[in-house]
């Protein structure tokens, strides 16, 4: 089925009173946005279908011809594509002068080795550096790829500056997808609009559950607690903002766990999305590190090793499956 990108609009001044024509000719109705077929190439444009014609144009329609026959129709009619309006190249959006503006800048910066830059943030407990590399690279994404990547790219350029815990979880999360290979403007997207918005349902639950630690909550306030996620969906579908449905996955999934121990659903191993395990063992160490578990804050290199480690200590989550564990290891 053609689409209106199959389709170039021509004016009636484009058929320079010529009634045979090399290229099947087509009616854009406004009324339903459709296409449809007007004049078959090699057919004759009597003195009645040119009535009809006019009368069409009269009233909102529009002359078309497939992209495909672009070359058939300028050459036949002898036109250059200048003269063609819907065929000149349209001027650059100001998003994308403003992306080729970072992207040179970043042809200008020096190659960022992530690994050792993650290692030295977290030793010096400021992730400043890793947070502004992040923000350079996202705000060189294509603004025409995907709604989901021009809102990452919104939201790097709006938010991720200051060194703060969600920042770090943003930061850390898109470095630890590009180690497992996630190149692609829409996956990393994807990981960057989730860590931004996996804990928005939280502004729904009662504040008290939300300030004490994990580990302190009722069965009752556990069981409000977990229904974040769900609420966060809403809270995005309700504000009309167009996001991917692997977005939405992975915060919904951010607290499974490979053997079946998270929560909402109890999915086990490859049923769960990495880009969700990602998610889920980069909140975790910085929740943890922070004391929203046991209301206890350890340094983060402390928090990592003992996961590395799979050390057993009330609250500490290290089921995130070998490759993602590997992954840590591989990075700090």
């Amino acid at each position: 089925m053609k689409t209106k990108s199959d389709f170039f609009i021509i004016e009636e001044e484009h058929l320079k009173e010529k009634t045979l024509f090399s290229f099947h000719l087509y009616i854009f109705n406004p009324q339903n946005k459709k296409f449809n077929t007007f004049l078959f190439a090699n057919s004759p444009l009597s003195d009645e279908k040119k009535s009809f014609l006019n009368f069409i144009l009269d009233r909102g329609g529009k002359l078309a011809v497939l992209v495909k026959q672009q070359r058939t129709f300028l050459r036949a009619q002898q036109l250059m594509k200048d003269e063609v309006p819907s065929l000149k190249k349209p001027p650059p959006h100001p998003m994308e002068i403003e992306q080729e503006k970072y992207k040179l800048a970043m042809e200008d910066s020096s190659s960022f080795d992530f690994p050792s830059k993650i290692k030295l943030c977290i030793s010096k407990d400021d992730f400043s550096e890793v947070i502004e590399q992040v923000r350079k690279e996202v705000l060189c994404f294509s603004p025409k790829k995907s709604h989901t990547v021009s809102l990452a790219v919104y939201f790097c350029k709006m938010l991720l500056g200051e060194d703060n815990t969600t920042n770090r979880i943003v930061s850390f999360s898109y470095f630890l997808s590009k180690l497992l290979n996630f190149e692609d403007e829409q996956t990393l997207s994807e990981i960057i609009c989730a860590s931004f918005l996996h804990n928005i349902g939280i502004t729904q639950i009662n504040k008290s559950i939300n300030h004490k630690p994990y580990l302190k909550l009722g069965q009752d306030e556990k069981h409000l607690f977990k229904k974040h996620m769900g609420l966060a969906q809403h809270l995005i579908k309700k504000s009309g903002l167009e996001i991917s449905k692997r977005a939405l996955n992975i915060i919904l999934d951010h607290h499974e766990r490979y053997d079946g121990s998270g929560y909402p659903n109890s999915k086990l191993g490859h049923s769960i999305d990495p880009l969700s395990l990602i998610l889920g063992l980069t909140s975790h160490i910085f929740d943890f590190s922070t004391g929203k578990i046991d209301e206890k804050e350890y340094p983060l290199d402390l928090v990592i090793k003992k996961i590395q480690d799979k050390n057993f200590t009330p609250g500490l989550e290290f089921e995130f499956g070998d490759t993602i564990n590997q992954l840590l290891k591989n990075s700090y």
